[in-house]
């Protein structure tokens, strides 16, 4: 997803490391002032058992918006795009749909408006 004249709010997060064992769900909540869009970006190992999901609700707009990735097949950054309308509650999380064994990611967040 590509982004043109629109401000970028600082990564939100920078790149911060989780760990995750076997079917484990990581989340993150921020308010979002104004409609923009949201990147976010994932390093792991190789892997295709990623999932990235952006959950936020516009109650003054009536609107609520859920939307999870397919697992994805990673090898290097994976980035992906969401929109986002003013809110004071978006969740983003990173799932993982391992049986066995952990997995550490490094997650950073974008925020354009």
């Amino acid at each position: 997803m590509i982004f043109s004249n629109f401000k970028i709010y600082p990564r939100m997060r920078g790149w911060t490391s989780i760990s995750q064992s076997p079917g484990s769900y990581t989340s993150w909540h921020f308010s979002a002032r104004y409609a923009g869009g949201i990147v976010v970006h994932v390093l792991p190992p190789k892997i295709n058992s990623t999932w990235i999901r952006v959950l936020w609700n516009s109650s003054s707009l009536g609107i609520q918006y859920d939307y999870q990735t397919q697992g994805i097949d990673i090898n290097g950054e994976q980035s992906s795009g969401f929109p986002v309308l003013p809110t004071s509650n978006v969740e983003i999380g990173i799932r993982n749909t391992l049986t066995t064994g952990n997995i550490i990611y490094f997650v950073s967040i974008d925020y354009y408006f």
